[in-house]
């Protein structure tokens, strides 16, 4: 998804803010460690988001002021975005 970029932003924040489902990847905080958690869909739908939009502007924003945020600025070139 990271590849189709901007025309995959809508669906990414339909899925962060309601896909639950777990994915198939797991995460660890340790490589040595053998306890493993499954990464949500959401998780891994905000991650993406984080590469295609501004880098932090998910993480400080809820899914409606990150829609909103997006309405306004999706029309600008992508390096105008990042000012």
């Amino acid at each position: 998804m990271t590849n189709e970029g901007d025309a995959a932003v809508d669906a990414l924040i339909d899925a962060y803010e309601h896909d639950h489902r777990l994915t198939r990847t797991l995460d660890y905080s340790r490589p040595w460690q053998i306890d493993r958690t499954p990464v949500p869909v959401s998780v891994a739908a905000k991650s993406i988001l984080n590469h295609i939009l501004l880098p932090g502007l998910v993480d400080r924003t809820t899914p409606a002021e990150l829609r909103a945020w997006w309405a306004k600025h999706r029309s600008e070139n992508p390096l105008l975005r990042s000012y």
